[in-house]
């Protein structure tokens, strides 16, 4: 069957659904909530509790979390937030280190996981979703350098092939 995109759009968002092998996707741009994720059946036996995997490389991305999970989480709940910073060959070598520091400081009462990693982002990133099963994941929309605008590569890619909400996040 072929995709077919039926637009919706209000003043404070815009929905994409499409059809495939039968299967119903909706892709949700609210603010900055981006997912391509088909609805899950609710199971009241499900705790509450939700993880978020932050994948970053840039202190402005790791903000950017930082202000989204801040009204989003209560520090004696049960979420759990990791942090995989990840070191791109071709960005400066302390930007992943800045990034889980600023993690580390900024989300210090809810006591993230911080871990490094090194190699091609999408990669990289695929395998710590893999490994964490997060509930969402937090992207920034491009590497945060200043002369980066709009949806990059590695956030576009990680949107195809992500199976659960992609949050990408706005930087100021």
């Amino acid at each position: 069957m072929a995709s077919q995109g039926v637009p919706y759009m209000s003043s404070h968002s815009l929905c994409v659904c499409y059809a495939r092998d039968s299967v119903a996707t909706c892709i949700v741009v609210v603010g900055v909530l981006l997912t391509n994720e088909s609805p899950k059946p609710s199971d009241a036996t499900e705790s509450s509790m939700t993880t978020f995997l932050l994948a970053t490389s840039s202190v402005h991305v790791t903000a950017a979390a930082a202000d989204y999970l801040q009204h989003r989480l209560d520090p004696a709940g049960d979420d759990d937030i990791v942090v995989v910073a990840v070191r791109d060959p071709d960005a400066p070598s302390r930007d992943a280190g800045d990034a889980v520091n600023v993690a580390r400081s900024r989300l210090a009462s809810f006591m993230p996981a911080t871990e490094t990693r090194e190699g091609e982002p999408v990669t990289e990133i695929l395998a710590a979703v893999d490994e964490h099963d997060p509930d969402e994941l937090l992207i920034g929309p491009h590497r945060g350098s200043d002369d980066s605008d709009g949806i990059g590569s590695t956030a576009r890619n990680l949107l195809a092939r992500v199976d659960r909400p992609v949050i990408v996040l706005p930087l100021p």
